[in-house]
């Protein structure tokens, strides 16, 4: 889950430049006022908590794609051995776990809707029901559609606050 810290912060980063850089270029009609910015100076208090915020939207976006994505691996697996349809089932929960942590991070901070944690809560709860020994083959056909309901949901709440489904995850849709 390290690398998805990683893009976070990057994005973060970014987000924190382009920032700066607009904050500067808004700073009238005189180039004077644009020259005397530059990326060193830091930006005010209030920008820093905005930023902050938005990095928890696209942290508990960012930890449903990454289950979205396990998703796609496990409807390839059909085919799978035993050890890696359990391999899967333990990937999904434990990314349930950190989107459920995520989502009600974001909840509380009022970047994302309440809606978004009782779905997350939902798909924890409809793969809590699984025995780790079936593996994937363990979840019943009704829990799957509650799963890709919630899961659709989600989704859809991601993408108003403005964190849309990433290529990757479109790519591995398609090819599953």
């Amino acid at each position: 889950m390290r690398p998805m810290r990683t893009r976070t912060k990057i994005v973060a980063g970014a987000a924190s430049a382009a920032l700066a850089l607009s904050l500067a270029a808004c700073g009238g009609g005189d180039d004077s006022a644009t020259e005397a910015a530059t990326p060193t100076d830091a930006p005010t208090a209030a920008l820093d908590t905005d930023v902050e915020d938005a990095v928890q939207v696209i942290d508990a976006c960012q930890t449903f794609f990454a289950f979205d994505l396990k998703m796609s691996e496990m409807n390839g697996a059909e085919d799978a051995k035993k050890k890696k349809k359990r391999d899967i089932l333990a990937e999904l929960k434990g990314l349930t776990d950190e989107m459920v942590l995520a989502s009600e991070e974001a909840y509380i901070s009022g970047e994302l809707p309440e809606r978004v944690l009782i779905n997350a809560n939902r798909i924890q709860r409809n793969l809590g029901r699984v025995k780790p020994k079936d593996g994937i083959d363990g979840i019943k056909k009704k829990q799957m559609n509650r799963i890709t309901k919630s899961a659709a949901r989600i989704e859809r709440s991601c993408e108003a606050a403005g964190d849309m489904l990433p290529q990757e995850n479109l790519d591995a849709r398609t090819a599953a």
